[in-house]
């Protein structure tokens, strides 16, 4: 039992390694698509702005 308290409050260097190394999409996929969807906002506001 004491095993597992102290498993459960010290965190574990690997995972969490292994989880902030892993890819955006990966990691959080709405925040990605979040990204993607202002990026294209962005991009078709400009061509909007420049073509007037």
């Amino acid at each position: 039992m004491p095993e597992f308290l102290h498993d459960l409050t010290t965190p574990n260097s690997q995972l969490e390694a292994r989880v902030r190394d892993q890819p955006l999409m990966t990691r959080n996929p709405l925040l990605g698509w979040q990204l993607i969807a202002g990026v294209l906002l962005l991009i078709n506001l400009l061509q909007l702005f420049l073509s007037a």
